[in-house]
């Protein structure tokens, strides 16, 4: 008997050990912009961008996965004037304590293009650091 308690607990204890709080079909089935392992929604940026141009308000979740498969998020809020931005690494086993929670805002979206590829991220940032959002071909966002 006690033998038996010992094994459901350990078999417990593993269960929730590998459970993740936040799988990638999670992500996916949120709306969530997935850049790792796999690209998922990309084309959901296009509509933020979109939104963005024409002064509309709009939101968008940017979920990363670390080789361990722990999720990164950064989540930008446009009002139609400005950008606030946060970063929540607390799902990282080895994530940093000081990411940006707290939405910081941010004045520019900025398109860099290098041959086929985009890389957008904010600018002109209350911190003074700039902060990568994500980095697409043409046709990932169509």
């Amino acid at each position: 008997m006690v033998k038996q308690r010992w094994v459901g607990l350990v078999l417990v204890v593993v269960l929730v050990g590998c459970g993740k709080s936040y799988p990638i079909e999670q992500a996916i089935e949120n709306g969530d912009i997935v850049t790792t392992p796999s690209r998922e929604n990309v084309e959901r940026f296009q509509t933020f961008l979109n939104q963005v141009d024409q002064k509309g308000e709009d939101s968008i979740r940017i979920t990363s996965y670390t080789t361990e498969g722990d999720p990164i998020f950064q989540d930008v809020t446009y009002d139609g004037k400005q950008f606030s931005y946060s970063l929540d690494s607390s799902q990282d086993e080895f994530g940093n304590e000081a990411d940006d929670r707290d939405g910081e805002s941010c004045q520019t979206l900025k398109k860099d293009q290098t041959d086929e590829t985009h890389v957008y991220l904010l600018t002109d940032c209350a911190e003074g650091e700039d902060h990568p959002l994500l980095e697409a071909t043409a046709a990932e966002l169509e």
